[in-house]
């Protein structure tokens, strides 16, 4: 969230695929990405989605953005 808070049962995949994960109630999440898949996309109601691409990282922390658009 914005405010450092973490989103638990925010929703992660990896683009152009089926896998996928959830973050826990700490807001944390263990994902294996295929070979050649590169960007994950990030999406909880109330913010907007992200998609992030994963270069060499091992691990993406991210600040989400609320979605006013949808809370209104």
């Amino acid at each position: 969230a914005q405010d450092g808070q973490s989103l638990a049962g925010a929703s992660i995949v990896v683009k152009g695929t089926t896998t996928g994960t959830t973050t826990d109630a700490d807001g944390r999440y263990n994902l294996t990405v295929p070979r050649g898949n590169d960007v994950l996309i990030f999406s909880i109601i109330g913010y907007r989605q992200m998609e992030i691409r994963i270069g060499n990282q091992t691990t993406i922390n991210l600040q989400m953005e609320a979605d006013v658009k949808s809370l209104e």
